[in-house]
Parts: C-alpha cells; sequence; structure tokens
C-alpha cells in the first residue's frame, strides 16, 4: 500500500476484496421469521438447519413463542430465556452438584464418555430409600429435587428449556431441538490435563501403577506440537475415580481417559490438549 507497509511484518492484516451487500433491518427481520418458521414446519426428521444471524437482531424473541426444545449455552442463560417466555414452558434443572465429591466425578466421567444412563443411575442410586445411610441427607435431598424436575420436563408437551449439554444426553418429548449460539464447543469438548497429575496420581494409587505408567511413558513419548490419538486404556476408570475424590489435582484428568485425540503443547511439555467429540442426538 505504501512504504511502511511494505516493510513491516503483515501478521494479522485484513485485505477487503469485496464490500458485503447490507439490507434493511425490516427486511432482514422478516426474511429471519420466514425461514424460521420454514424450519419449524419441516417434518422431515433428522435434518439440521443453520442460521447465521446478527446480534441484536431478535432471534431469542422468536425463541419465546416457539415450542420445542430449546438449548442455552448455559443455565444462566438458560434461565434468562425461561423469563421473557410468553408462551406455557418448564426449565430443566441446573446440573446437581453433590456434596461428596466422588458422585459428582462418577457423574462427570460417565457424560463424557456418553454414558448419560449410568450418570442417572448414580442419581438413582443416591435418591433410593434403601441407601439412605450410604450418602449424607443433603445429597439425597438434592438428588430427589432434581429427579422430580427433571421428569416433569421430560414428560412436557409445552416448550422445554435446557442447556446445550443436557439436550445431547436426554429425551424430550419434541422432534425439534433448537440451539440458541454455536453448539460446537459442546460437542468438541477441548480440556488440559498435566503429566504431572498423572504421575501423582500413579504414586497415590498403587494399583493402577502399571496401566498409568504406560500412559505417561506414550505421553511424555510423544512429539510435541502434534496432533496424535489417545492412547487406548485397560484401567478401571470407574475404580480410578473413587482415588480421585482423595486428593486435590490441578487438572481433569477423568475425560482424558475418554478423550478422542490429544496435543502436547510444544512450549509447556508437560500440558496435554485433548479433545472429547460427542453427537447430535
Amino acid at each position: 500500500h505504501d512504504i511502511v507497509s511494505a516493510v513491516v511484518d503483515q501478521r494479522g492484516h485484513v485485505e477487503i476484496t469485496s464490500q458485503t451487500e447490507s439490507i434493511d433491518l425490516d427486511i432482514a427481520t422478516k426474511l429471519m421469521r420466514d425461514k424460521f418458521d420454514r424450519a419449524l414446519e419441516d417434518k422431515e426428521l433428522n435434518k439440521i438447519y443453520l442460521f447465521a444471524l446478527p446480534t441484536a437482531i431478535g432471534k431469542t424473541e422468536l425463541l419465546t413463542n416457539t415450542t420445542a426444545t430449546i438449548a442455552a449455552p448455559t443455565n444462566t442463560l438458560k434461565n434468562e430465556i425461561q423469563v421473557r417466555m410468553k408462551i406455557e414452558s418448564i426449565t430443566a434443572p441446573d446440573a446437581i452438584i453433590f456434596e461428596t465429591p466422588y458422585l459428582n466425578n462418577k457423574m462427570s466421567y460417565y457424560y463424557t464418555i456418553g454414558l448419560p444412563k449410568k450418570a442417572m443411575a448414580v442419581i438413582h442410586d443416591v435418591s433410593s430409600e434403601k441407601n439412605s445411610n450410604k450418602y449424607p441427607q443433603i445429597d439425597v435431598d438434592k438428588a430427589n429435587l432434581y429427579l422430580d424436575q427433571l421428569s416433569q420436563c421430560t414428560n412436557s408437551t409445552n416448550t422445554v428449556l435446557t442447556t446445550h449439554a443436557r439436550a445431547l444426553f436426554t429425551e424430550f418429548k419434541h422432534d425439534t431441538i433448537i440451539f440458541d449460539e454455536d453448539p460446537l464447543k459442546t460437542l468438541i469438548d477441548i480440556k488440559q490435563v498435566e503429566i504431572t497429575d498423572i504421575i501423582k496420581l500413579m504414586y497415590q494409587s498403587f494399583s493402577f501403577s502399571n496401566d498409568l505408567t504406560k500412559i505417561i511413558h506414550n505421553l511424555e513419548s510423544s512429539e510435541a506440537g502434534m496432533v496424535l490419538k489417545t492412547p487406548s486404556l485397560t484401567l478401571d476408570v470407574e475404580a480410578l475415580i473413587e482415588k480421585l475424590s482423595l486428593f486435590q489435582l490441578n487438572s481433569n484428568i477423568v475425560s482424558f481417559f475418554s478423550s478422542s485425540l490429544f496435543y502436547k503443547d510444544p512450549y509447556n511439555k508437560n500440558v496435554i490438549h485433548y479433545v472429547t467429540k460427542r453427537n447430535l442426538p
């Protein structure tokens, strides 16, 4: 462009190759509503519609009159939509957090590997009268309240408000799920684990030392900066979860064991980035 731009570092430089064609807001809003209504009226199953929309065009307002399962990114946003609803609706319960760390770790693992029924089995186990002395009363009360709220949602034909994560694991009555905002971060979940945490776990879980040693060796010998398939595991992760509740670690080890791919950080070789892939219902 000039003498200066010819010699400066061009990283981050954006060159506009063509102008975006603009339309009036009223026309855009009508176009959005027409396309949205057409998508809702389509009776074909296993079909996905993607809406790329600008901010503040009124997409959330569309949802306030829609009968379907509506999934928001977080519980906070889910509850905000609930306040704005203009038709009968019911809201799924917020994620249950027990006072017992072992229960939270076990449920997290089941959801991560796509076994929501086993996660629900944990909640049912806590709420069961035969286990009344096995768990703290506060956990029993939380489990009962959660199951009652969830039952109302899964049996309702009114609009159900839930989160991206729950929409992937729960069966609702509607044949339409609307994801408000992009659900890609839920479908492709990226987290970190530190190799030193797995080493700590190995020293404190002697019965798993052989399996964990193999995993540690695999990670330490892997080439940094390369996307690699997560090594297959033979250890009993369910039994290992009980050990995890006994001490503090800096990273999420449980979901690493069910991940699809990993990447060793080239700048900090103690850090492993890993991804878990989930599927739409």
